[in-house]
């Protein structure tokens, strides 16, 4: 006989040094590794064979295709579901040569939309040494689909819409444990047909519209502890599905037409069917004559021929080929069914226990509930979370065999004690003894506990004095039994396959001898030893501290850089005690942080701000924690602390006891967040847009026409760098409240000056002046708390030389070299202020006036009037290309001006002249206007011109108060017979006048 044998593997070593790839689409480093990237797909991409892709919590909406060796796919996240990946057809395709080694892990899928596209979907070209751990599957198609196969799947959940496993043509072993399988509209598992493999099914749980389980072709088949329950047929296995072993499982079909078992395994092949229950209109139909069946279960069927044992001639719920009794005969029937479904440490009664019900003890004889349960007792056998500190009640009870009440047990004595078995910790000091006799403690009692640590997964765990055989449990005195076995079963590892291949090859060994008379499949000689059994109450539940404390709840703590800072977040029990043994990380905490507005203001801000945890690997010691956490924004704040809904303390007892009772109560305290940093920049300008301006004493009350500024941008930032937009006029910004968040800023200019110097100063909060040195200076200002806007503050601070009508003075230059601002308080001194160094940006400032000489002119004539600066006798400030002015050398015209530094008016004093400006602008410094006389009052004719300017272009060396200028003008006709002649520039008169006669008088 073939023996049924698991192949294994290992993942080769692709690559001399394999590294780890982390996906992260938060780019929150959730774990260390050698890469980071933000897809799956990237990580592909990017990885080598050998390589090691962890992937960080979140939902992930991808479609991936995998095309290297030898890879690690693990989501990292604390559940199973904390990682996602979602997509419309096809999750994952796997496409890749035969020598292909994957392992895909603790992760979440879902596929939508497509209905005959898979979950996960590996094609002919790859082989079948792949395994899959820890998965949860969501499909509107098939769950997976491998036409090759895989060679291990374990603890696995799918929810699917077509076939949950479907496998076309396997090149190796098949193994399958601990899976939770629904098909709502085919089959559960359909492996096909190509080459004769060992298909192993245990531990698992199947529900389908079709066939339940169906196995074309094998070599050797063990199904062990599975429940099927299907419309169709539970189980089917056809011609070639050689050598099927069915045991320890439920099955189920609630067709009117198909049998919940269909042997039709050909002459070669030797069912042995036992220790199963089977339940259905038709349950059982065998076409092998080798069949063997052995220690099972028929619903509704009874030996009615009193031949002591189940044949087809008892009921026509079990069919035989041709009516041969011999096909299904089982000598050793049982009248009630006592399996159990396993998936993982869980164990299930059968999907279809409404319709036919079963009762099931999840463990042993004895069971465990909450004391205020006691009126339903052995029917809800919950156990809710318990308060660290706080006493609790527990029910003990002794069940009956029958598990649908409770009994006593007479001479039975037990111990039992707590156990937390995520840590593999006894609580308490010694095991609890508990006698089943009447008049003792059965057949219940209940008992006392006070436990002070935080414990996250606990149970009663029982010790008996016993022999057990399978489900049956022959119980004894507890002192006959001398030996404590502590150790327990690890039968948790894909590869784990030794006592496999034993158990096998002792089944093969009895059917070759033809033992068909032997006991149950798993007895041992030592059936009857009486030992110490331990076994665990069906329900299991947590002790959790009583709720979160923080450093000072009722205290605003101010004033928090906006960055990291450090909270004591305390897990107490009622009386405030820090519990012992809450050591959760910092990831299984909410902290969420919402705008705390006093009633009293009249406040708005733009942000609530987010938290973010760069260390992940922070953990409570003890129920204490000093979390250093990272938060955005400014304002005052309220934290509250709580737990995360998917990662709380008691997430064992999510299905059976209220959130108000299984969270942790929150805790909240209010921080008042000050900006980490301030970035300070400035540009030096101005208002006509050159690198001079005229002087001019600016005004007090409006924003000048003529002047320098520093033009000033301030920005408030967190620690990471970005724009703390809370930092705004509407955001606490009360001078009067207590915790002002939002505050204003003193501004610094360093510059440098060519000379000694008066200036004016205007800014939107204060005008002043003040004296200038040579060399370093500084200006000085405010800007308010009101000046800003989501985090930017914006100021413009004029300042010019302080300018004396009558006293012209050289050009100035001035060099503004860097800015910076600082704090107006010292609760805020703790800031980091950055500010723009070497600017180095200069101005120069201009003595400035208009200027016309006395003219002579014939009518319609033009003028020119000039805009000039004062240099003085050495200024090296004053451009070399500039004329000097027509009557002065120590004046020269500034041929860059033009309207936008400086307009003019001229007014006539007589009506007899006009002016037509128009069309004039400056050129080359100056203007030349079009000025006219009508001639009514003859020739020469005198008259006087005003030049009024902008204030900074009056110069009049005996007036301070002067606000114009004048100059004259002579008109001469040039048809006259008089004496004309040439005139020249002397003094303050221009001669314009050409004579054409020699003979004329000349006018001097």
């Amino acid at each position: 006989m073939k023996k049924l044998v698991f192949l294994l593997f290992s993942l080769s070593i692709t690559s001399l040094v394999a590294k780890t790839i982390i996906v992260d689409q938060n780019s929150s480093h959730c774990i260390e590794g050698d890469f980071y990237v933000n897809t799956i797909s990237d990580a592909i991409s990017n990885a080598d064979d050998g390589d090691t892709i962890n992937i960080c919590p979140g939902t992930y909406n991808e479609s991936i295709t995998i095309n290297k060796k030898d890879l690690i796919i693990r989501g990292v996240g604390e559940n199973i579901d904390d990682v996602v990946i979602e997509s419309n057809g096809y999750t994952i395709k796997v496409t890749s040569a035969s020598n292909y080694n994957m392992v895909m892990e603790h992760f979440r899928l879902r596929s939508r939309e497509r209905t005959y596209e898979a979950a996960i979907w590996a094609d002919g070209n790859t082989n079948n040494k792949i395994i899959l751990k820890d998965l949860i599957i969501d499909s509107d198609g098939i769950g997976l689909q491998f036409q090759n196969g895989f060679s291990c799947a374990k603890n696995i959940t799918i929810r699917s819409r077509n076939r949950g496993i479907d496998i076309g043509t396997p090149k190796g072993p098949i193994f399958i444990d601990g899976f939770d399988i629904n098909s709502t509209e085919a089959d559960g598992i359909w492996i096909g047909s190509d080459k004769d493999i060992d298909v192993f099914i245990r531990n698992s749980m199947i529900s389908a519209k079709d066939n339940g389980i169906q196995i074309d072709k094998a070599s050797n088949i063990l199904i062990d502890s599975v429940c099927v329950s299907s419309r169709k047929r539970g189980i089917y296995l056809p011609a070639n599905a050689l050598n099927p072993i069915v045991k320890n499982s439920i099955i189920t079909s609630s067709s009117t037409d198909e049998p919940a078992l269909v042997l039709e395994v050909n002459q070669y092949g030797f069912p042995r069917i036992t220790n199963n229950c089977f339940y259905g209109v038709h349950q059982v139909k065998a076409t092998n004559r080798n069949s063997y069946f052995n220690g099972n279960y028929f619903d509704g069927v009874e030996d009615i021929d009193n031949n002591e044992k189940i044949s087809s001639n008892d009921s026509e719920k079990l069919e035989t080929q041709d009516g041969d009794e011999s096909y299904i005969e089982d000598y050793n029937y049982r009248h009630t069914c006592q399996n159990r479904c396993r998936i993982g440490d869980i164990e299930y009664t059968c999907p279809y226990s409404e319709s036919y019900p079963i009762t099931e003890t999840k463990t042993g004889p004895f069971d465990a509930w909450d004391d205020y349960n006691n009126f339903r007792g052995v029917f809800d056998r919950n156990i809710s979370t318990k308060i660290a500190g706080k006493s609790f009640k527990l029910t003990i009870a002794s069940i009956n065999r029958y598990n649908n009440g409770i009994e006593t047990k007479e001479n039975i004595d037990i111990k039992f004690r707590l156990y937390d078995k995520s840590n593999s910790e006894y609580l308490g000091n010694d095991w609890i003894d508990f006698n089943a006799s009447a008049g003792k403690d059965g057949p219940s009692k209940q008992y006392t506990f006070t436990i002070e640590e935080a414990h996250k997964d606990v149970v009663v765990k029982f010790r008996v004095c016993a022999s057990k055989d399978d489900s049956l449990y022959i119980l004894y005195p507890y002192n006959e039994c001398e030996v404590d076995h502590d150790e327990q079963d690890d039968d948790d590892d894909c590869n784990d396959t030794d006592e496999l291949h034993s158990y096998i090859d002792d089944i093969h060994e009895n059917i070759n001898n033809n033992d068909d008379n032997d006991n149950d499949d798993d007895d041992d000689d030592d059936d009857d030893e009486k030992e110490f059994i331990e076994f665990e109450s069906s329900d299991s539940f947590a002790i959790r501290p009583n709720s979160f404390q923080v450093d000072n709840p009722n205290k605003i703590k101010k004033y928090i850089k906006a960055g990291n800072f450090n909270i004591i977040v305390k897990a107490v029990n009622e009386i405030n005690d820090t519990v012992k043994d809450y050591n959760t990380s910092i990831i299984s905490l909410n902290i969420q942080p919402t705008l705390f507005i006093p009633d009293e203001l009249n406040i708005s801000c733009p942000s609530n701000g987010y938290v973010k945890i760069e260390n992940k690997s922070q953990k409570f010691l003890n129920g204490e924690i000093n979390a250093t956490i990272k938060f955005s924004e400014t304002g005052l704040f309220k934290f509250k602390v709580s737990e995360k809904n998917g990662s709380e303390w008691a997430y064992v007892d999510r299905d059976d006891t209220n959130d108000d009772i299984r969270y942790i109560q929150p805790s909240e305290i209010k921080f008042a967040f000050i900006p980490h940093k301030f970035e300070t920049n400035a540009t030096y300008e101005t208002t006509n847009g050159k690198d001079w301006v005229y002087m001019n004493t600016i005004p007090k009350s409006s924003i000048p026409k003529m002047s320098a500024y520093i033009n000033y941008t301030v920005i408030a930032k967190n620690e990471d760098g970005n724009i703390t937009q809370n930092f705004t006029n509407q955001c606490f910004s009360d001078e009067s409240y207590e915790y002002r968040t939002t505050f204003d800023l003193y501004l610094n200019a360093e510059i440098n000056s060519s000379s000694e110097i008066n200036i004016s100063q205007y800014d939107d909060n204060n005008y002043t002046n003040y004296s200038l040195d040579i060399g370093k200076n500084s200006i000085k200002s405010i800007i308010k708390s009101s000046q800003f806007t989501n985090g930017i503050g914006k100021t413009k601070i004029y300042f010019n030389i302080n300018r004396d009508k009558t006293k012209a003075v050289p050009p100035v230059l001035i060099t503004l070299l860097e800015v910076n601002s600082s704090t107006t308080s010292s609760d805020y001194n703790d800031i980091n202020f950055t500010g723009k160094k070497d600017i180095n940006s200069s101005k120069k400032f201009y003595y400035g006036r208009v200027y016309a000489p006395n003219y002579r002119l014939t009518d319609n004539n033009q003028t020119k009037i000039f805009a000039e600066i004062y240099c003085g006798e050495t200024s090296s400030l004053c451009p070399s290309d500039y004329e000097k002015s027509v009557d002065n050398e120590l004046w020269r015209i500034n041929r860059d001006h033009s309207l936008t530094d400086g307009k003019l008016q001229l007014i006539p004093i007589q009506s007899e002249v006009s002016i037509n400006t128009e069309s004039d602008t400056f050129q080359a410094g100056a203007i030349q206007p079009n000025i006219t006389y009508n001639g009514s009052k003859g020739y020469p004719f005198s008259t006087r011109i005003k030049i009024v300017p902008d204030s900074w272009m009056v110069y009049n060396q005996y007036d301070q108060n002067a606000k114009y200028k004048s100059f004259f003008i002579e008109f001469y006709n040039s048809t006259t017979n008089g004496w004309t002649g040439k005139g020249y520039n002397i003094g303050l008169h221009v001669d314009e006048n050409s004579s054409k006669i020699p003979n004329k008088r000349i006018n001097w």
